[in-house]
């Protein structure tokens, strides 16, 4: 079945990236100025657009430096691309100046060996729009659907559907897609029945990532789904991490009104995550699940469940609400508000007034993370003391005395400084003032009595007769003056 979700201003862009002197190339069985994809794109220049009629092309095609358009008239249901497993349905190399993009058309039965991505390899940015990538394999590599390696990609209403990757005695990721390129977003997509596995049968390789493989930064997975993916280790299930996804990356990739589910080998998702709104479960459409409302584009509908509501495009509303009493187009509508780590379900207005964290209308407390924030504690730093963040009191050069610690319970004042001091007896390091109540002689501050070196115990005794006396005066008297 059709995933069919709504996605607003994807036209737009679809529409405005092209030159404003961009031609427009025909394909067809029959009739047309090219009867082949790839002729078309080798003829085409960058910006420049390529309608494809509907039928079934036995194409491996390769996108070599041109930002240019493939649009299949007929949409996806229509217009196949089948590279009959040999070799790959679509290769994009190098780094146009614009995104290639693709719309309505199915990509299927692509093969690679010991090289990723059998649907598509995107080493630059792409556009996908209303297209599928379908029952493509990888042997000995990555990325059974669809490899996006560009930064900035996006994939709105795309089908990731029966693809494998691995087969053979190694570790390997991304039965469905595979994520290198930064910035990606998935809007609206549906990813299912897509496997990852090794035939390895000893205890090593991890197998990651039955659904989709994550390794970049701002990752954002926007209203999809994602559901009855693998991954299989034939030697150890202790190897198997991220059934749905897998996120390699420290950087939480961010995901809202979405599902994950049903996927089987080991956790839904294996990785770091932000973002609200979302079900993950081990079983799709649970009758567990709770009943509630459901604000889509066309108004409030009253759904089973929340995986009903993803289902139709629509943002629920909350477990046990109903139409009768949701506003789906309420200027100030409740939702989740996080607050010191907690999640409170008020209304968006009174969140801000307690200084929360607003997550979203009719986002839940259920499907919502509220990450604590971090804890104060006492912070020395010039000889006062102030209760700061760590990460506040290293920036300004203080000594952080730890969590929760109070500056009442902190001793933060200076010592003063200490130095050598010549006394009657030898040396001795004390403060200043201690050393001129001795009386002795200061050095100076920081200076050790291991470089100073102090007079004789007797440093009166100028003649040196082993008494201190007028002869003494009175060479120093004679003495009196200017050093020449």
């Amino acid at each position: 079945m059709r995933h069919r979700l709504a996605i607003i201003g994807a036209g737009v862009l679809l529409a405005t990236t092209a030159s404003t002197t961009a031609d427009t190339l025909d394909v067809c069985e029959e009739g047309c100025t090219y009867s082949t994809i790839q002729s078309a794109i080798d003829a085409a220049s960058e910006g420049d657009r390529i309608e494809i009629g509907p039928g079934t092309y036995y194409e491996n095609l390769n996108i070599d430096g041109k930002g240019i358009h493939l649009v299949g008239l007929a949409g996806r249901d229509a217009t196949f691309v089948d590279a009959q497993f040999s070799g790959r349905c679509l290769y994009i190399t190098a780094a146009p100046t614009e995104p290639v993009v693709l719309e309505g058309i199915t990509f299927q039965k692509g093969r690679t060996d010991h090289v990723p991505g059998a649907g598509i390899d995107a080493d630059s940015t792409v556009h996908m729009r209303d297209c599928a990538v379908i029952k493509c394999v990888v042997y000995g590599s990555n990325a059974g659907g669809i490899s996006v390696g560009g930064d900035n990609s996006l994939l709105t209403n795309v089908l990731i559907q029966g693809n494998t990757a691995g087969h053979d005695t190694s570790a390997y990721r991304g039965g469905g897609c595979y994520i290198t390129g930064n910035g990606t977003t998935l809007i609206n997509c549906l990813i299912e029945g897509n496997r990852v596995e090794t035939t390895y049968s000893g205890d090593s390789d991890y197998v990651d990532g039955g659904g989709c493989y994550i390794n970049a930064t701002n990752v954002t997975i926007e209203s999809t789904m994602i559901r009855n993916n693998s991954v299989i280790h034939a030697g150890s299930t202790s190897y198997l991490r991220g059934s749905g996804i897998y996120s390699a990356y420290s950087y939480p990739f961010y995901m809202n009104n979405s599902i994950v589910c049903g996927n089987i080998g080991d956790d839904q998702i294996n990785g770091a995550f932000s973002g609200s709104n979302n079900l993950v479960s081990d079983v799709c459409n649970a009758q567990s699940e709770p009943y509630g409302a459901c604000c889509t584009d066309a108004g409030c509908v009253d759904v089973d469940n929340q995986y009903h509501c993803v289902l139709i495009g629509g943002t629920f509303a909350g477990p046990y609400s109903d139409c009768e009493t949701t506003e789906c187009g309420a200027e100030d509508a409740f939702g989740a508000c996080c607050i010191g780590g907690n999640c409170i379900f008020i209304m968006e207005t009174d969140c801000t007034e307690v200084l929360g964290q607003w997550q979203g209308a009719f986002v839940t407390c259920q499907t919502t993370v509220c990450t604590p924030p971090p804890p104060y504690g006492a912070c020395c730093y010039g000889g006062s003391c102030t209760e700061l963040t760590e990460e506040v009191c290293l920036d300004l050069l203080g000594e952080w005395r730890g969590a929760d610690t109070a500056c009442i319970d902190e001793d933060c004042s200076i010592p003063p400084a200490t130095g050598a001091c010549c006394v009657a007896s030898g040396c001795v390091e004390v403060t200043m003032a201690e050393c001129f109540a001795a009386p002795g002689i200061y050095a100076g501050d920081d200076t050790a009595c291991d470089g100073t070196e102090c007079p004789g115990s007797c440093y009166g005794d100028v003649n040196e007769d082993g008494s201190v006396n007028v002869n003494d005066l009175l060479i120093v008297i004679a003495a009196w003056g200017p050093c020449p």
